[in-house]
């Protein structure tokens, strides 16, 4: 318990050098390669974006999908509404609690923290609490196609001097179902920061 102390410590008191900061904003195209127990191993297209709530904090939402699989969560359900509302002048309106509560939503789907290693190289852990799969099989192992699922991993990201980058990423899964199958998945995605209006 006291080294998960010292360690938190020292990443929050680490400067950022990277070049994501708070309110920017990043969209990738992604490939992942998704294998369940019991499943066939899958893989998928899709795009991926971020929204950062600070220095060290992002929410991100992807979808992806492929030959006789898809996965998305509730931030690809809601967070694009919450980006284009943080475009508007919402301070009047009372949008500003709507993209909260978008937010949050998209807070159960995947959570990142970012660790700068250098100027352009940053490690990501993450945890997402709710990601929804579709995984078909010929012959299914379970009685339905559609799982709630959560994961644990990390990303190490390769930042450039205009702004795009590259994740390589990797993470343990499980599903919410009878038995909890387990699973991998990993992944490469390519794709660009949009500054902060404010920088």
């Amino acid at each position: 318990m006291k080294y998960a102390l010292i360690i938190g410590w020292i990443t929050l008191g680490i400067p950022v050098f990277g070049q994501l900061k708070e309110d920017d904003k990043s969209l990738a195209l992604t490939y992942d390669y998704v294998d369940f127990k019991a499943f066939s191993p899958k893989s998928a297209i899709g795009l991926t974006g971020e929204y950062m709530l600070g220095d060290h904090f992002g929410i991100e939402f992807s979808v992806a999908g492929g030959k006789d699989y898809l996965h998305f969560g509730t931030g690809a359900l809601f967070a694009p509404l919450a980006l284009l509302l943080s475009n508007a002048n919402t301070e009047d309106s009372g949008g500003g609690l709507l993209i909260l509560l978008l937010g949050i939503a998209s807070l159960f789907e995947h959570t990142n923290y970012h660790i700068p290693l250098s100027e352009k190289v940053e490690l990501v852990p993450y945890v997402s609490l709710l990601r929804f799969r579709y995984i078909y099989e010929e012959i299914q192992p379970h009685d339905v196609d559609i799982f709630a699922s959560w994961s644990i991993g990390t990303k190490l990201s390769l930042i450039t001097k205009k702004n795009w980058f590259i994740n390589a990423t990797v993470e343990g899964s499980q599903l919410y179902y009878s038995g909890r199958p387990k699973g991998i998945q990993a992944g490469i995605h390519i794709g660009r920061i949009f500054k902060s209006k404010r920088e």
